[in-house]
């Protein structure tokens, strides 16, 4: 009889735990999932929409994730370029005519911020991985050629997100979340700019002692 009882009670845990939700993986770990007014990143969001790259900020899910077409509209507003037009475009399959991004991918592509894939993709729906957000905000900066100089891509590119202080606060992932993307994106704004001077044969490489993106 006590054996039964026990079996029971057992039973009785089994069904009540399959019972209860699932915490994500974010609840969990007390990560904020939507933004709100309270948020530690809510004035990174409200620069961003004051720059026009939100019109609406209050609930955006910070988990999610920032496609490639998105972060284009990002990195041309960021540089001042909003109402950029190329001379010339690349014809991407996955980019139509009407699609809401097209303008700031062929601003993005023609500056060489953003490139797109071999089999003539931009990858406009794809999420953005943290390898090309950094690489292409050490572009914005003006820090590729700091980068070239540590070896390029992919490698060099982080060196030169870090000295720039792009990367600070945010740490190699592979899935870049829109809160993460939104704080690179902050940083590269008020990093100091990347000034090239040279003087005979000399080339002296640096920071910018005022200039920001801001």
């Amino acid at each position: 009889m006590k054996q039964r009882l026990q079996i029971f009670c057992i039973m009785i845990a089994v069904l009540l735990s399959l019972a209860t939700p699932a915490l994500s993986a974010a609840q969990e770990s007390g990560e904020e999932m939507y933004l709100t007014r309270d948020s530690d990143s809510y004035y990174i969001f409200e620069l961003m929409k004051n720059l026009g790259i939100y019109e609406e900020i209050d609930g955006l899910e910070l988990g999610g994730t920032v496609p490639r077409g998105e972060f284009a509209k990002y990195l041309v507003i960021m540089a001042g370029l909003k109402d950029f037009k190329a001379t010339e475009s690349k014809a991407f399959t996955d980019v139509s005519k009407g699609n809401e991004y097209k303008p700031y991918i062929d601003a993005a592509v023609w500056m060489g911020y953003m490139n797109g894939y071999g089999d003539d993709k931009f990858g406009v729906s794809e999420q953005l991985s943290y390898t090309d957000a950094v690489t292409a905000l050490v572009r914005v900066t003006g820090y590729q050629r700091y980068a070239e100089a540590y070896g390029g891509y992919p490698i060099g590119y982080g060196v030169a997100a870090e000295y720039s202080g792009i990367t600070k606060g945010v740490a190699p992932k592979e899935s870049l979340k829109r809160k993460d993307a939104a704080q690179l994106c902050f940083n590269a704004m008020t990093a100091q700019l990347f000034t090239v001077t040279e003087m005979g044969e000399g080339v002296t490489m640096g920071k910018s002692k005022e200039d920001t993106l801001l």
